[in-house]
């Protein structure tokens, strides 16, 4: 329950789950656990973080092939807050394979955590910016593209920032978002929720671009300057 009151006072966002967690709480029980939800979605692709105040969290990634295919995969342990650092401290992992022959049942597995290729992150910075929060891990992703570096959840959320998605659109990292986002779409990030090591990342003020001159259609090449606003 200290866990759920400190997500209470840093971001003011508790919301009522009715689900049930890993089956080990009856309907009843489950109904009185507040929640507080982040999320990623993608296309065929999404993680989300359930972090209750009774001090569990529930923690789901997956991924789905067009033609078939996939995998889904539900760690379930506890967790801690602490000056606006979060850890999670895993116990088990339901994994749920889908084969790509659509006909054939899913191979469901239950593991206790530990296995490298089944780890989570399990640290992430709680950002706050207006009725939007984030936990963002400097753990380093390993891209899809082989052509392409490694990035964090910083990186990612630098980019989306300086471009002026954020708070608008989202990338692949965690974040609640209130059904309005009319305080955050009026509201300066305070850079100062960044950690200082990836506080350079960030510019003042969101990039704009100006076309100064337009080529030939032949030419697929517009001479573009970027400035800061």
């Amino acid at each position: 329950m200290k866990n759920g009151i400190v997500i209470l006072l840093l971001l003011t966002i508790i919301s009522c789950n009715d689900g049930n967690k890993n089956q080990k709480y009856s309907e009843e029980i489950v109904k009185k656990i507040d929640t507080t939800h982040f999320k990623f979605k993608g296309f065929n692709v999404g993680s989300k973080l359930d972090l209750l105040s009774n001090g569990n969290f529930y923690y789901e990634n997956y991924w789905y092939g067009c033609m078939g295919g996939g995998e889904n995969k539900k760690v379930y342990g506890i967790f801690h807050i602490e000056d606006k650092k979060l850890k999670l401290k895993p116990d088990s992992i339901n994994l749920a394979t889908l084969p790509f022959t659509r006909h054939n049942n899913p191979l469901i597995q239950t593991f206790k955590y530990g296995a490298d290729s089944l780890k989570i992150k399990t640290e992430y910075d709680l950002i706050n910016w207006g009725d939007n929060a984030y936990l963002l891990s400097s753990v380093k992703d390993d891209p899809i593209f082989i052509d392409l570096e490694p990035e964090n959840d910083f990186q990612r959320f630098a980019y989306y920032y300086n471009y002026g998605l954020e708070p608008k659109q989202h990338g692949e990292y965690l974040f609640y978002e209130k059904k309005t986002q009319s305080d955050s779409l009026n509201m300066k990030l305070n850079l100062k929720e960044i950690p200082i090591e990836w506080r350079n990342l960030f510019l003042e003020k969101p990039a704009s671009a100006k076309a100064l001159k337009t080529g030939k259609k032949d030419e697929n090449l517009n001479k573009i300057i970027i400035k800061n606003q």
